[in-house]
């Protein structure tokens, strides 16, 4: 991807700046399969030396030049809306921290709050161990994600993945594994390539096109009271419903769920959007993470478009246990 589109895409202002060695667009030499949103996983990865297994967890390193350069962690997900586009679909986050002269500057982390672009290229031969997803849904390709860090800058985060299988063009990898960034008006668009011999600067997709209910593809119609169940992931386990026709009139979920953990209660939610754009989310309530109460039973109000299209609800889980949900529609 060419640095005006990186800029536009990412929605960050002025395409007048010096040239980048960036993460390009990857030449899509499979055309996307029909029907409905991608929902897309996305890791900064571990691997072992020699590579067999990747699993979560991993860091990632990019720089502005031979003096300044941020180091990375992170994983989320993304709901790609069937039209393509950007998305308000979006979770996750992670750590970052920057560096002069090899020297700490200042660290913390970031979160997710859209989705500027994804690039399929193809899905991933077979052969690496993954501890991750589903080693079928492995998936090349790139990603441009707006983030907010938490010392309040704003700025994008480019991922690269060029994994086993991934095309060529004229004898040259077209995508660049490893990740870009920029923070304010920092630009660390030179990403670090991956060691042969070292655990770092990897990344990866997962794609979900399939199974009725847990994707966003292919939600339940949501009628009433349903009820379900959600592993625990710290990357996330989701159920999809949607809504196929709103009247535009005011709806109200509530949402129940058990067991509860006050320590984890803001990981297990709804959140609910249309057309790409979030309409609002609610997660479980606890004293400790700075609400006035302690409760697994919620509600949320979103007044959805009439002409918007299906209004698409999801239920996740980012604790560490298996959780038992009801949600109904009012």
């Amino acid at each position: 991807m060419d640095r005006r589109r990186f800029l536009k895409k990412a929605g960050i202002g002025s395409v007048a700046l010096a040239s980048v060695p960036a993460l390009q667009q990857a030449l899509t030499t499979a055309a996307e399969a029909s029907g409905g949103a991608d929902h897309v996983r996305w890791d900064i990865v571990n691997v072992d030396i020699p590579i067999t297994t990747l699993s979560a967890g991993g860091v990632a390193y990019a720089s502005v030049n031979s003096v300044l350069k941020i180091k990375l962690t992170g994983s989320g997900t993304f709901v790609v809306p069937a039209s393509g586009g950007t998305s308000d679909a979006v979770t996750g986050g992670g750590t970052w921290e920057t560096f002069a002269n090899d020297v700490s500057t200042a660290g913390g982390t970031y979160k997710v709050t859209g989705l500027a672009s994804w690039q399929f290229a193809n899905l991933q031969t077979p052969g690496l161990k993954d501890q991750i997803g589903d080693v079928n849904q492995r998936a090349n390709g790139t990603a441009v994600l707006r983030i907010a860090y938490s010392d309040g800058s704003q700025g994008t985060l480019g991922i690269g993945c060029h994994g086993p299988g991934a095309p060529e063009s004229s004898g040259a990898d077209p995508t660049q594994e490893g990740v870009v960034a920029t923070k304010g008006y920092f630009t660390y668009w030179t990403r670090e390539a991956p060691p042969a011999n070292g655990n770092k600067n990897r990344t990866l997709f997962h794609l979900t096109k399939g199974a009725a209910g847990t994707s966003a593809s292919a939600p339940s119609e949501l009628v009433g009271t349903t009820s379900g169940s959600l592993a625990g992931n710290s990357g996330g386990s989701f159920n999809f419903y949607q809504i196929t026709s709103p009247t535009g009139a005011t709806l109200t979920l509530m949402f129940n769920y058990n067991p509860f953990d006050a320590g984890q209660a803001h990981a297990i939610g709804v959140a609910v959007y249309q057309n790409g754009s979030k309409l609002g989310s609610v997660t479980g309530q606890a004293g400790a993470e700075g609400n006035a109460t302690n409760t697994s039973a919620v509600s949320l109000v979103v007044t959805p478009s009439a002409s918007g299209g299906p209004v698409l609800i999801q239920v996740f889980n980012y604790s560490n246990y298996t959780a038992g949900y009801t949600l109904t529609t009012q």
